[in-house]
């Protein structure tokens, strides 16, 4: 099933490097997710998009949203966050 993905910045300068980066502002716009918020995000052409802000911004100066088809809440992704490496324990 193909997905609509959208970013949301959490901050001043993710927002400038978003709308730097799309480059329209159709591309932006409010969205309501599975739980009833509201989230003032911006739409990507694909997942590609999505990886390199995610590489170029880290993943904690932005929130991932994605949903199935055109139509219907927004859901949060929750794979955008890294996984912590845990260190093996020496005695």
């Amino acid at each position: 099933m193909p997905y609509q993905w959208f970013v949301e910045p959490l901050d001043d300068d993710a927002n400038d490097a978003i709308a730097n980066f799309i480059g329209a502002a159709e591309n932006s716009g409010i969205e309501v997710d599975e739980y009833g918020g509201i989230h003032n995000v911006w739409q990507c052409s694909s997942y590609r998009t999505v990886a390199y802000l995610l590489k170029s911004l880290g993943p904690q100066k932005i929130r991932v949203y994605n949903r199935e088809k055109n139509y219907g809440p927004i859901r949060q992704w929750r794979f955008a966050k890294r996984k912590t490496v845990l260190k093996k324990r020496t005695k």
